[in-house]
């Protein structure tokens, strides 16, 4: 079994790598047995499509299969493959494939059984056969070029979801890096974030574990809601900066002018002594904003909470959003987008438009399977051909110019 190392060696930092393909198949969303290959642009990638051509089980798909090996809760892909390419024209390559089984526990009841994940990985710059990397296959890691025995690692279970904690592996830290990086993408859903029907006072309770000091949500699950609230009020306590970041952000979008937390005291004779806060926005609690307020800041706080090297998957960034912020939002992000990158799903003709030809993506659904391409030659003809008579390119695409684009 591998040992635990103390912390990763200092590397020389090579130029920044960016997402540029992912290959994937398995997933029964995008149809069974279908790969999916998808070009990746450096700054943005926006996928336009027909109402069921399947864009949203494109970008589940994609934050699945990145966030699968080091979080094995919920299954993506059964087969990834991702290639990442620096500024000096480096290619990372990374792939993985599982396959679960059914093997019986070690129990008196004869008909106990447990699912298995069989993993298999690889990692290797350029060419798979010149520049490996490591090979896993069955708890079995080998370094290539290391001429010790191969690495034992848990049955079922990724390097990338042990990471540095592995012995021996000091030499690909800087794999490592890049990877676990990629697989902390984040991805905001389609809809608003607000799960209840009807609105209500967000309020966290402050919790003491282990002398540290950490906020919960109060009362109903409304998990997607509560992660940016949350994470907001953690920039309050402890970084100022971020918080006002974040505030200054809303402020240029129009959207907000203050952000407060207050915090109320829980009556000591009361059955649950402690105390409450809330997140108030020009004095309103969140709960009580507005659904487009709410989809803003989500989408603000996934924005700069991001780690150079993660990817931002959107579905739908003009989801309950008046067209004059969307249009600033939307530069908001492009800022950021010289070291995160962003894949867009829409239907807006907003947001195809601030985009350029090079970046659409078409998803086409064909035989109970769907399909994504980039423009073909002709397209992008078209496309120049029509924004050189004053059109935009959300206009081309969304009044026929692209056949499946509606």
């Amino acid at each position: 079994m591998a040992t635990k190392t103390d912390s990763p060696p200092a590397v020389e930092p090579r130029p920044q790598m960016r997402l540029r393909a992912v290959n994937m198949s398995g997933s029964p969303a995008l149809g069974v047995g279908n790969p999916i290959s998808l070009k990746i642009e450096p700054e943005r990638t926006v996928l336009v499509g027909r109402n069921g051509a399947g864009k949203s089980a494109i970008i589940e798909a994609m934050y699945l299969g990145f966030r699968y090996p080091m979080v094995a809760r919920q299954a993506g892909p059964s087969s990834f493959h991702v290639m990442l390419e620096g500024d000096d024209g480096r290619q990372l390559h990374y792939s993985y494939q599982w396959v679960s089984e059914i093997q019986k526990l070690a129990t008196a009841d004869p008909d106990s059984l447990l699912p298995k994940r069989r993993w298999s990985e690889k990692c290797w710059w350029g060419s798979e056969k010149t520049q490996p990397v490591w090979d896993l296959q069955d708890g079995k890691l080998i370094l290539v070029g290391d001429s010790q025995s191969p690495l034992s690692l848990p049955l079922g279970t990724s390097l990338l979801q042990l990471g540095f904690e592995v012995g021996g592996v000091e030499r690909v830290h800087e794999e490592i890096g890049i990877l676990s990086a990629l697989c902390r993408s984040t991805r905001i859903g389609a809809g608003v974030p607000r799960e209840e029907q009807n609105r209500s006072d967000v309020l966290f309770r402050l919790r003491k574990l282990e002398g540290r000091q950490y906020w919960m949500a109060v009362g109903p699950s409304q998990h997607r809601l509560s992660v940016p609230l949350l994470r907001i009020m953690r920039w309050f306590d402890f970084d100022k900066d971020q918080f006002k970041h974040f505030e200054d952000l809303g402020k240029l979008l129009g959207v907000f002018e203050k952000v407060e937390v207050e915090t109320y005291k829980i009556s000591a004779g009361s059955s649950d002594s402690g105390e409450l806060g809330a997140l108030l926005f020009d004095k309103v609690n969140a709960g009580l904003l507005a659904d487009g307020t709410l989809r803003m800041i989500e989408t603000l706080v996934s924005l700069i909470s991001r780690a150079p090297g993660t990817i931002l998957l959107i579905e739908e960034p003009e989801t309950a959003i008046h067209p004059g912020i969307l249009t600033k939002l939307l530069s908001v992000i492009e800022s950021y987008s010289h070291d995160r990158q962003v894949v867009y799903s829409t239907h807006s003709p907003l947001v195809v438009s601030h985009a350029k030809p090079r970046e659409m993506r078409l998803v086409e659904r064909r035989n109970r399977a769907t399909h994504v391409r980039n423009l073909s030659t002709e397209e992008s003809g078209n496309v120049v051909k029509y924004l050189e008579d004053h059109g935009n390119l959300g206009e081309f695409v969304f009044s026929g110019g692209i056949d499946d684009g509606a």
